[in-house]
């Protein structure tokens, strides 16, 4: 099943984060499906798998990226 990951943004001078489609493997356990279509650098890339913790952001509880899972 497809969910809304979210994923950190690297060299942007503060903390951003960018939504992504994502497969869930399992619980917690996510495949990134999305690649960037700008010149962001993602802390994670296309097809990598992540560990992903619930964290509230701006109101809403979202998914975050935190690791690479070594698959």
């Amino acid at each position: 099943m497809n969910e809304t990951i979210y994923i950190k943004l690297l060299e942007e001078g503060t903390t951003v984060y960018r939504p992504v489609n994502a497969l869930k493997l399992k619980d917690g356990i996510f495949k990134i499906l999305d690649k960037p279509e700008t010149d962001e650098v993602w802390e994670f890339q296309f097809n990598a798998i992540v560990r992903c913790i619930e964290k509230k952001l701006s109101g809403d509880f979202c998914l975050i990226a935190i690791e690479k899972v070594l698959s």
